[in-house]
C-alpha cells in the first residue's frame, strides 16, 4: 500500500491510516489532538514505533492490539518509542495525542521477526 505523505482533516480518525511497517507523516493542532495509525503484522515478533516531531510538539502515543488491549505506552515528549516484544500476527494500533504545542511528526516502525531454531 501507499505512503500518505499527508492527513487531511476529514481522514484523521476513520479509518486509521495503514502504515504498512514502513512510515507515515502526521500533525497535531488545537483542533486535531490526536490521530490514529494501523499496523499489520503478518507473523510473530516484535514490534518497535517512534516518532519523531517538531520541537514544539509535545506527545504521547499507546500501542493497542485490534481488542482494543492496551499493550504499550510512551512517555510524552518530542521523539516518544514503544517497543512489544512479542506480538502474534493481526492488526494493532498506535494512537498518538498532543500534549502540548502544535506541528507534524513522523512516525515510524520497525518489525523483527522471531525465528525459530530448526526442529521445533
Amino acid at each position: 500500500m501507499a505512503l500518505q505523505t499527508a492527513l487531511e482533516p476529514q481522514d484523521l480518525l476513520t479509518p486509521p491510516d495503514r502504515i504498512d511497517l514502513t512510515a507515515t507523516v502526521g500533525k497535531l493542532d488545537s483542533e486535531v489532538n490526536e490521530q490514529r495509525h494501523s499496523i499489520d503484522v503478518s507473523r510473530h515478533g516484535s514490534l518497535k514505533v517512534a516518532i519523531e516531531a517538531d520541537d514544539a510538539l509535545w506527545l504521547w502515543m499507546r500501542l493497542k492490539d485490534a481488542e482494543g488491549n492496551h499493550l504499550r505506552t510512551s512517555n510524552s515528549g518530542s521523539n516518544p518509542k514503544v517497543t512489544s516484544p512479542d506480538l502474534a500476527p493481526g492488526t494493532y494500533f498506535v494512537r498518538v495525542v498532543r500534549v502540548r504545542g502544535q506541528g507534524g511528526y513522523s512516525l515510524q516502525s520497525v518489525f523483527s521477526p522471531q525465528f525459530q531454531a530448526a526442529g521445533n
